[in-house]
C-alpha cells in the first residue's frame, strides 16, 4: 500500500523483490536511460540518493556486531512461495 512516506514506500519495494539500495539505484539508473519529458534528470536524482543510502547502509553493517544494520529487513528466502493475490475477480457479466 502506497503512502506519503516515500522512503518506506521504496523500502517496501526492495523487500518484496529482494533487492538492496544498490539495486534499486542500479534500476533507477536504468530507467533514467528511458526515454522521458525530463531527460531522465528525475532518475539521476532517485539513483544518488538511493546510492547515498547504500553507503549508509554499509556504514551501519561495518558499525554492527553482526555485520548487518540494526535497521535492516530480514534476509528473504529466495525459494519463498510469492504472496497469494488478495484480489477477486469480476464476475462476468451479462451482454445484451
Amino acid at each position: 500500500m502506497l503512502d506519503g512516506d516515500v522512503t518506506a514506500n521504496y523500502l517496501q519495494i526492495m523487500r518484496e523483490r529482494g533487492w538492496s539500495w544498490a539495486e534499486l539505484a542500479d534500476d533507477f539508473a536504468r530507467q533514467a536511460r528511458q526515454p522521458a519529458l525530463d531527460g531522465g534528470v528525475g532518475m539521476l536524482q532517485l539513483e544518488r540518493w538511493a546510492r547515498s543510502e547504500a553507503v549508509a547502509a554499509e556504514l551501519r553493517a561495518a558499525e554492527s556486531p553482526t555485520g548487518r544494520p540494526a535497521d535492516a529487513p530480514p534476509p528473504v528466502d529466495p525459494k519463498r512461495e510469492p504472496p497469494k493475490r488478495t484480489a477477486t475477480p469480476r464476475q462476468p457479466t451479462r451482454q445484451g
